[in-house]
């Protein structure tokens, strides 16, 4: 395990342990809607904003199994918990968000199905706390704006923690003429952002990022406390946007063990990223970009302000009309493929380009090891693997680098004989798949230098 998977682990501990410390000495709460002995007297609650309103920081609100036609306002630390089929329904009725978290409370939601939420932005979850969400479901919100599941906005305290749960069939609507500022059909992430073991299905985005648009830069707010003293000289003011020179934290959102999946965009059909982001361990499959005609990043579309690390990653079975049906990276900064596949995905239109991986000319630093590029097609069913100035650092096998400038290093296998099958075996679900005994993937193998080391592991 190097340094950045270390750290990274202990960022999730940390977090963790905030939580589970805020619930010591808690009092339980319960809200049981259709129960005949609801109210204050008996400490049964006939709605779940009346138990929240009469709740002490700490406690812990049981939710019993039915539907609560609510709009929560969330303004303590507190827990709420449902049960654990997912039965406790929180429904919006296309009334406002399903639930406001305001800043500097941490809040646990847990075992709960958010559904129906409908605002400008955040229509399931409108967070800007430091909000925990596990083993829980939003589904079939929308959002005008930005955010049709979740909006994890930016605030001195925010961060979100998504473990174990489903973010699926939500909507973003937001229709900017610059194509920047609204998306996010799942996610709209401007904050610190940790997504395991969930599933980032069926979302859609007008604009960006149908799964999840993340426009977190990883560089923290100036606290109250930082901006008197650099105003009174006893600290180093930065020379301009305090936002545009403090450190920047590359692991500040990380995706791990998760599913993107179905998802559609204008562009970024599964994750559109403006900012910072790690993804471990995950699948993005069958995400397209397919909204107007410079639809682009079918899987992912990483922009200019970009630092984008990928390993053992699937990226496969993308669509997108205009560039990178898998991957378009068009940022400046830096990326990295390590332990990647990215195999199957499609142009769907003649002017497309770069149907695996779309790296623009003017990117420097952009690392490529132990990656497979392989059956990738254009509009006409060529192979189309990759398009721009590609400097491998070792280890890749690709299957057609025709059609980028390829720098090779001598471990790299490219334009073999034999067409290459990644063997991938899909269940009837898509939702997860196999790998057959003969899959690059699986295979350790090395013949005259010229290596590929099996890279990715089924979820």
């Amino acid at each position: 395990m190097n340094i950045r998977e270390t750290l990274n682990q202990l960022w999730l501990i940390i977090v963790l342990a905030v939580f589970t410390s805020s619930i010591a000495g808690a009092k339980v709460l319960t809200v049981n809607a259709v129960s005949g002995a609801c109210g204050q007297a008996s400490n049964i609650y006939c709605s779940i904003q009346s138990a929240i309103n009469n709740a002490m920081p700490k406690d812990i609100i049981n939710i019993s199994s039915t539907r609560y036609r609510e709009n929560l306002i969330i303004n303590k630390n507190i827990t709420l918990q449902g049960d654990i089929n997912g039965a406790s329904i929180i429904d919006a009725n296309r009334n406002g968000s399903a639930i406001v978290i305001k800043p500097g409370n941490r809040v646990r939601l847990k075992y709960l199905t958010i559904i129906n939420g409908k605002s400008e932005n955040g229509g399931g979850i409108f967070n800007e706390g430091s909000l925990m969400l596990s083993n829980s479901t939003v589904s079939h919100n929308i959002a005008r704006k930005a955010g049709g599941g979740v909006f994890n906005k930016r605030s001195a305290t925010g961060s979100l923690l998504i473990e174990n749960s489903r973010i699926i069939h939500n909507k973003s609507l937001g229709n900017d003429k610059y194509n920047i500022k609204f998306g996010g059909g799942g996610i709209y992430n401007d904050a610190p952002l940790v997504i395991i073991k969930s599933n980032i299905n069926d979302n859609y985005a007008t604009d960006n990022g149908g799964g999840i648009y993340s426009v977190y830069s990883g560089r923290k707010n100036a606290s109250n406390s930082q901006r008197l003293a650099e105003k009174i000289g006893l600290l180093a003011a930065p020379q301009r946007r305090n936002s545009l020179f403090r450190k920047t934290d590359k692991n500040a959102v990380v995706i791990h063990q998760s599913i993107i999946k179905n998802n559609q965009a204008g562009s970024g059909g599964g994750i559109n990223l403006q900012g910072v982001m790690n993804i471990k361990n995950s699948s993005i499959t069958f995400n397209q970009a397919i909204n107007h005609n410079r639809s682009a990043g079918g899987g992912i579309f990483a922009h200019l302000d970009t630092t984008l690390n990928i390993y053992n990653t699937l990226i496969a079975h993308n669509k997108a009309i205009f560039r990178g049906a898998g991957l378009r990276f068009y940022s400046t900064k830096s990326g990295a493929l390590k332990n990647v596949a990215i195999v199957e995905n499609q142009l769907v239109s003649p002017i497309g380009q770069g149907a695996g991986l779309f790296l623009q000319n003017h990117t420097q630093n952009f690392h490529i090891q132990n990656t497979l590029i392989a059956d990738n097609k254009d509009f006409a069913h060529h192979v189309s693997d990759c398009s721009g100035k590609i400097t491998s650092a070792g280890y890749n096998l690709v299957s057609n680098v025709r059609k980028c400038q390829w720098i090779s290093q001598d471990t790299d296998i490219i334009n073999p004989a034999k067409t290459i099958d990644a063997g991938i075996k899909w269940n009837n679900n898509i939702e997860h798949y196999s790998l057959k005994k003969n899959s690059p993937l699986l295979i350790n193998k090395c013949e005259n230098k010229k290596c590929i080391i099996g890279v990715v592991s089924p979820l």
